[in-house]
């Protein structure tokens, strides 16, 4: 009895070291998981230089490039999805020149096609007639609708620049920009490009659902919570075709739990300024290039939620979109906010 019950104990005890050792071989390795590279950084003199180096750091070459507006920010999310879509870059113009390395660039990509998405008020007729005198060989064109939400709808059935065949959508709120600027690369890389929509979008007669009606996806996933895509609107979209929504308590979380929803893994993760648009822009492409999770964070750390996404997707290399201006010294060393 005794010697049974001393087996017994060994044996345990045995066990017991074997599993203490796993969990300890599994905390070295998920230790050695969460250790983050430190970041690299992708910045330009201003946000139009910014996104030239956000082009020249992913594409070697591109046959047709998009231009959208620096100064606001709808057009540019607009286009940024669909670019991805179509493998292409995204630059950024002043309302009124062509910036002289925005010139060069499209030259550098060997561009045939320069789409400006956005009308007049966002970018002048002089900057299209600059383009083409400066760009012989060129077709500069350009994709409008009467506001941010038509330019929207108008450019995703353009034949020629746009997503006519997308089997899904991606819908977004077109009043602000961190929702739609973090769906733009997981939406570019399953062929669901962003639509802008507006505040009208529960309306069933509303230009919304009309457009959702004639473009009749299979399905749609909506990014941002209630406040920003009331949960009336979501009933009335869904009706029109299956919708699911991807949402967080904040921007921050909203695009990780888009990362999470679309990313098991990232070799590259690109983190930009959730407050400020102007170096995020152009991120979208540029991550989809990457097939990369695009995350914002603060100027002055990175929100708790983000570090720990980021250490979920263990990537090799993380990226920042901005100067020092737009992400401090403190979200390159990655702190956490307090």
């Amino acid at each position: 009895m005794t010697r049974n019950r001393s087996l017994r104990w060994r044996t345990a005890l045995i066990a017991w070291l074997a599993v203490t050792a796993v969990g300890w071989s599994a905390g070295g390795e998920a230790a050695a998981e969460v250790r983050l590279p430190r970041p690299g950084r992708i910045a330009g003199a201003d946000r139009y230089a910014q996104a030239v180096e956000a082009s020249r750091s992913v594409f070697s070459g591109s046959s047709l490039v998009y231009l959208a507006s620096g100064e606001s920010f709808p057009d540019a999310l607009s286009a940024a999805s669909v670019a991805g879509v179509r493998e292409s870059p995204l630059l950024l113009v002043p309302h009124d020149r062509a910036p002289d390395g925005v010139v060069a660039e499209i030259r550098r990509l060997r561009a045939e096609v320069a789409v400006v998405v956005g009308g007049r008020s966002s970018i002048d007729d002089e900057v299209l007639i600059a383009l083409s005198r400066q760009l012989p060989g060129v077709i500069v064109s350009r994709v409008q609708g009467a506001d941010r939400y038509a330019t929207s709808r108008t450019l995703l059935v353009d034949p020629l620049a746009g997503a006519p065949d997308a089997g899904s959508l991606t819908l977004a709120t077109g009043a602000d920009f961190p929702d739609a600027l973090a769906a733009a690369s997981p939406a570019a890389r399953r062929g669901a490009p962003v639509l802008l929509l507006s505040s009208e979008a529960s309306d069933p007669a509303g230009a919304d659902a009309m457009f959702l009606r004639g473009f009749a996806p299979d399905a749609t996933v909506i990014v941002g919570g209630p406040r920003s895509i009331t949960p009336e609107a979501e009933a009335t979209l869904g009706m029109i075709a299956p919708a699911s929504r991807l949402s967080g308590a904040d921007r921050y979380a909203t695009a990780v739990a888009v990362s999470r929803h679309a990313y098991a893994s990232a070799r590259t993760v690109y983190l930009t300024s959730g407050t400020g648009f102007a170096d995020a822009l152009s991120g979208g492409p540029v991550a989809a290039h990457a097939a990369a999770p695009l995350l914002v964070v603060r100027p002055d750390c990175v929100p708790g939620t983000v570090r720990a996404e980021l250490e979920r997707l263990a990537p090799d290399r993380i990226v920042l979109l901005g100067g020092t201006a737009s992400l401090g010294a403190a979200v390159e060393r990655l702190e956490t906010c307090p």
